[in-house]
């Protein structure tokens, strides 16, 4: 009764990911992007970015992490 509710780590929350659910891969690569897990979030934005109706934020969100993780020379034509 008392608890309000269940906080998944990682692990469990891509255990629950399916690899065709693109909002699903975005929202957790924002959570990861906010919890300092950058390599994991540029994974699952190389995911997102593959799958049909990736928008144009979420490619200019992979743009950047791949940006900082692998230089500008590999992020300059996703820009």
């Amino acid at each position: 009764d008392r608890i309000v509710r269940i906080e998944l780590g990682l692990t469990a929350r891509m255990g629950r990911l399916k690899t065709d659910d693109l909002a699903g891969h975005v929202d957790l690569a924002r959570w990861c992007r906010a919890n300092g897990r950058n390599a994991e979030a540029l994974t699952l934005l190389t995911r997102a970015v593959a799958l049909p109706g990736c928008d144009l934020p979420t490619r200019g969100l992979y743009a950047q992490l791949v940006d900082e993780l692998d230089g500008p020379e590999k992020a300059l034509p996703l820009y």
